[in-house]
């Protein structure tokens, strides 16, 4: 099935900080907190400095979706699960069992699988650690902090959402290819053509 439609790319929120102030009160163990303008947070510490991203892939099995999840549009939440010894990126639905990913031209169905989720540490709520970009494609790239969410025979793929047939799908996008697939209806896999901006 071939799809003319408006697709986006999940992508993590631009890191946008002020700088580190240097009298910042400690946050025991000699942490610090540097302040954010957006979803991303840097912490300092003797040990050094690190960033967190706010979203994690959380296992879950036989239709859980655990707080937090990362909403595609409706009842839709990206999932992905392991094939073959990769990453497929998909769909978790309420009221399903599985996870659903494209694969080849067949929909493969997973019992076992992660969920993307907003994993905010404690006391550091704001705008989601992510944003939903809308995407033509048109080269070989993905939008700037596009997420990876599993891979196509050794190379990255990327977390898309589009609607298919009226109904949000979560799938992957292949830069290489300048398409977009998504699982829908069982058997088929939902191609999205991408066209230059």
């Amino acid at each position: 099935m071939r799809l003319r439609c408006c697709m986006h790319v999940i992508a993590i929120a631009r890191p946008l900080y002020n700088r580190a102030r240097t009298d910042t009160p400690a946050l025991g163990n000699n942490l610090h907190l540097k302040k954010r303008k957006q979803s991303m947070s840097i912490y300092k510490s003797s040990s050094g400095k690190g960033v967190d991203l706010c979203l994690s892939w959380i296992r879950a099995a036989n239709g859980e979706i655990p707080d937090g999840a990362v909403c595609v549009g409706g009842d839709v939440f990206v999932a992905r699960c392991l094939h073959e010894r990769e990453q497929l990126p998909g769909k978790v639905a309420n009221g399903h069992q599985f996870c659903f990913a494209p694969y080849g031209t067949e929909e493969k169905t997973y019992t076992d699988y992660q969920v993307l989720c907003e994993t905010v540490n404690v006391g550091l709520s704001g705008s989601p650690g992510y944003q939903w970009v809308p995407w033509s494609g048109g080269s070989d790239e993905a939008p700037k902090y596009a997420l990876i969410g599993g891979s196509d025979q050794a190379k990255p793929v990327y977390v898309a959402r589009a609607t298919v047939n009226g109904e949000w799908c979560s799938g992957k996008y292949i830069p290489e290819f300048g398409k977009a697939y998504f699982s829908y209806g069982g058997s088929d896999t939902a191609t999205l053509p991408l066209f230059p901006r």
